[in-house]
Order: C-alpha cells, then structure tokens, then sequence
C-alpha cells in the first residue's frame, strides 16, 4: 500500500474511531509466505487503527497461552541471510567484523535495488517508505530552539552512527563484484531506510537456531510478525517449535480488538530512538535534565555519585535528588559532614528540605517553559517533517509529567503577579504557571485557565 493511500485510509479510520481492514493489501505478502510453507495468519487480520496506525486485528476472542502468529525460520531476515547472499564473501573478510544490523541493513538495501529480480519482493513490499525516528527530521529541523538539548544530542548522534555505518556500507560495496551493484553509490536515503528496518521491526532470536548468525547480534527480521503495534502492558513470550518462530501471549482480547506485542519497558525517548513513536502516559516515562541546570559547588563535587538526572512520575531520581541535596546544603553543613547523608537517604528523603523543595520548583518551571519554547518553535516551523511530529509528542508526554509536580510543588493557587500560559492540551485543561516574590523569596502559582486551547 502506498504512503498516501495508508495517510488517507487512517484519516477515515480515525474519523470513524475504527479500525479498517486491510488484508487486500498485503495479500501478495500473504501469498508469498504461504507458498513458503506459511500456515496463514490464523486469528489475525491487518488493519489500520485511528490512534496507531496498522495492525492487527484479532478475529476472535484470544485467552492467554494463544498462539498469535507461527513464522517459517526460513521467513526470518538476519546476518545469516545477508552471509548466504552475493555479499558474504565481503562480510566474512571484514575486519573489524560488522554487525549484524549493519550486514541486514545492506543486504535489505541490495535487495530493494534488485527491485522485481528480487525473491523477496512481496515482504519489501510491506515495509513502510520512510520511518519516523529522529534521523528523519531535516537537518534544519536538528536545533535548539526546536528541541530540549537531551532529545537534540540524540538525535544528533543517531545521525552521527548512521553516517559512519554508511561508509562502511560504501567501503564493504566497494569489495564485492555483484552485477547490480555496479557503479552504484549506496546513497544515505538507501542505507538510512534499510538500518532503520532493522531498528524499528527486528525481533531477537536465539543464534543457535540460526546457523551462521553472528553470535553478539541475536537480531532477525520477520514478515508479517512485524504488524504488532507496542503495548507496556502486553505480556506474552516467544519461542521456537520445530523450525518455526512463535508468539504466544499472556492476555485475554475479544474480537475485533488490536492485539498487542510489548517490546520491553521503556521510556518514550527510547522508543521514539529506537521505534519511531511515543506511548501516551508511558509510566516508564522520565524527563531529562541537563546536568548544567544542576550546577554543583566544587566542595560537593567528591560526594556527588553518578547517575541519572530525570524527573519521571514519581519525582527526581536518586542522582537529581543527590544534586539538589548537596547544591542546597551550606558550608557549616557541608563541614558537619551531611554531604554522606546522600548514601543512606531516598529520593523522597533528599528532597524533603525547604530549599531543596525550592530549587526542585525552580528545575520544574523551568523545564516546563523551556519545552513549551521548543513546541511553540516548532509549531511556527512550515510543512514539520513526521519525525518532528513525533517529536513533538515526546515533549507534549514530557510537560504531562512535569504537570503533576508543578501542581504538588505550587506554594499556592492564584493568579497573583502575570500569569504566562506554558502549557495547552487538546484532553484538558490550560495550565498556567507564574513567578512572583513572596517574603522575598520566589515562588511560583500554578492554575488551571477556564478555556481550552
């Protein structure tokens, strides 16, 4: 199916709040697997859902140990594929040896140059024409004012390694003699579709079950299977019975309901590195904080262990804690020794002090305004690539964390002093947020606006 023709059939599906069914359009996908000893696929049926996108649909009612999809090895996409293809010879000789991701992106990227030559046509076929991680934002849309510097040194590193394992793509291209790779140039958009196939769609599977697959790379490809859509909630298990690769899950769906697969616990910027999407109300969901917001003094620095600075649903995590906690302490109580304190204290505990509690206030209305600056930015910004769109729905998740702890932290409710409105969503209300001076000290007023953006 094509991108325009898959935009227009999700704009129905979300006008109508239903799902679609597609099975017509991978019925060439289908086809092909069942002539490859494919059973079918059984209780499922491909759809398009209003709020992700196609799936799959469950025909009946699924109690848990369902068997969901049983997938042919011989269907399975991986380093021992590319091994057994004209560029083994090439990717044996390497040195140092690639991986497994970089020798099925160049294999996926050969295959889709075969274009009608190629056996396995019907399953590229299938695959989407672009993807929506961060390496797919335009370069001019990889900025600052655009996006919070954790999400943009991301972004920019993922581009980073996606330059590198192209050249060495080009160099490895450059060792073989296949006929239609001649005086071909693999370009960044070829390499770029075909490493993030690999990103967003491989399953991980056992390297003894597949000869020849490079053993610290367990990662494979598999058609049809790949139609699963994520759920943090999901439970069910993979296994292999005989010479077939099986998904069976741990939960009850009723007919007509998406069936969902759940790719590990993680939070959404991980998912939108390594996926391309983002989970509403993620509850692994934890907000970056760039370590310079958190300056410490010098004396604290010894005493200050390492680890992660975010905000996530249940507050600061220990090593943002441990920050404020020594930032706050005086000099008499840095020499009393409270600065051990931070190894025996939880999160909870750290912040409990009035001017830690001030300066946790003062990191969250600062992130807050700083992401409704980078979401107004890119609101302004014509024709936003897809990639950024999902971006934006990491930072509209991210001010949904904040919000709650904004609200807890408020010394009071009010309107006192100018209220500056940072933050909008269509599902509720409009939170404001305003500094003022109080007993000389700042403190902030978080309310809620009567309107709706």
């Amino acid at each position: 199916m094509g991108r325009t023709k898959r935009h227009r059939l999700r704009n129905r599906a979300y006008a109508t709040k239903k799902p679609i069914i597609v099975s017509s359009e991978l019925a060439e996908l289908v086809g092909w697997m069942r002539r490859r000893r494919w059973s079918g696929p059984g209780p499922l049926r491909p759809a398009l859902f209003p709020d992700t996108g196609r799936g799959l649909l469950s025909r009946r009612p699924l109690r848990p140990g369902a068997t969901l999809v049983s997938i042919p090895l011989s269907l399975l996409v991986s380093s021992a594929t590319a091994l057994r293809s004209e560029l083994g010879a090439a990717l044996r000789a390497a040195r140092p040896a690639v991986s497994a991701q970089l020798a099925v992106s160049l294999w996926l990227a050969l295959e889709r140059r075969r274009g009608a030559d190629s056996g396995w046509r019907p399953y590229l076929a299938s695959l989407p024409s672009a993807y929506t991680t961060p390496a797919y934002c335009e370069p001019r849309e990889l900025s600052a004012d655009l996006l919070p510097e954790a999400l943009l040194s991301a972004a920019r590193g993922q581009r980073r390694l996606l330059l590198r394992q192209l050249e060495r793509a080009r160099q490895l291209l450059r060792q073989t003699s296949i006929p239609c790779t001649a005086g071909w140039e693999i370009s960044e958009e070829e390499f770029r579709h075909g490493w993030f196939t690999v990103n967003t769609r491989a399953v991980f599977l056992d390297p003894s079950l597949a000869p020849g697959l490079f053993s610290e790379d367990n990662l494979a490809l598999a058609p049809f299977l790949d139609l699963f859509n994520h759920s943090p909630t999901a439970t069910m298990s993979s296994r292999v019975v005989g010479d077939h690769y099986e998904l069976v899950t741990e939960d009850r769906f009723s007919a007509g309901e998406q069936v969902f697969i759940n790719y590990g616990p993680h939070d959404n910027l991980r998912l939108l590195l390594d996926y391309g999407f983002v989970v509403p109300s993620n509850s692994q969901d934890a907000v970056p904080v760039p370590a310079e917001w958190v300056p410490l003094p010098a004396a604290a620095q010894d005493n200050s262990p390492a680890g992660d600075l975010t905000i996530g649903r249940s507050g600061a995590s220990w090593g943002l804690a441990v920050r404020l906690y020594l930032a706050g302490l005086t000099a008499a109580e840095r020499a009393a020794g409270r600065a051990a304190d931070v190894w025996r204290l939880a999160p909870e505990e750290l912040t409990a002090p009035s001017a830690v509690r001030r300066a946790l206030a003062a990191l969250l209305v600062r992130l807050v305004r700083h992401l409704e600056s980078c979401l107004t930015a890119q609101r302004a910004l014509p024709a936003p690539s897809d990639a950024l769109q999902v971006c934006s729905a990491l930072l509209c998740e991210w001010l949904l964390v904040l919000q709650g702890h904004v609200w807890e932290l408020a010394r009071r409710p009010g309107a006192d002093g100018v209220v500056r409105p940072v933050y909008g969503t269509r599902l509720g209300d409009v939170v404001t947020v305003s500094a003022t001076r109080e007993n000389g000290e700042e403190c902030y007023i978080v309310e809620k606006a009567a309107v709706k953006p």
